[in-house]
């Protein structure tokens, strides 16, 4: 019993370890022909654009962005994985943040050629978006 429980001490410190660096390389293609590529995209406050009426069920802000990496193929069998990076954490979306009296969601939406994020808070009275806030975009190409 007392191995065991050195060997989940040893593995969870060896995980807690792991310094992370610079983005290396796209690696080589999957043994299925996949290729993984990574795409960072910055939204400036000037990017977002209101969507419905303030106060009202649906009322969110959009931001718009052309990304060819994203095709019919991609959607229909590849893999996107969006991530916000505020704060120094990679958050996948969609992603939730609880606020005093309502809760706020970044989430994302694809079409071919285009991808689109989302602020919403759940009260519909959404302020406009302040700063730049970063995504991180990974793309399974099959």
């Amino acid at each position: 019993m007392k191995k065991l429980m050195f060997l989940l001490a040893a593995s969870f410190l060896m995980c807690a370890c792991v310094k992370e660096g610079p983005p290396g390389p796209p690696g080589p293609s999957g043994r299925d022909g996949s290729t993984v590529n990574t795409y960072y995209i910055k939204v400036y406050p000037a990017d977002w654009r209101p969507l419905g009426s303030f106060g009202i069920e649906g009322f969110c802000y959009n931001a718009d962005f052309s990304m060819p990496a994203i095709t019919n193929n991609v959607i229909n069998k590849g893999a996107v994985l969006v991530y916000s990076l505020d704060g120094g954490y990679d958050n996948q979306l969609p992603y939730i943040l609880p606020y005093q009296g309502f809760l706020e969601t970044i989430r994302y939406d694809l079409s071919p050629g285009k991808i689109g994020f989302f602020i919403e808070d759940s009260d519909f009275r959404t302020a406009p978006p302040q700063g730049i806030r970063e995504f991180k975009v990974v793309v399974v190409t099959p």
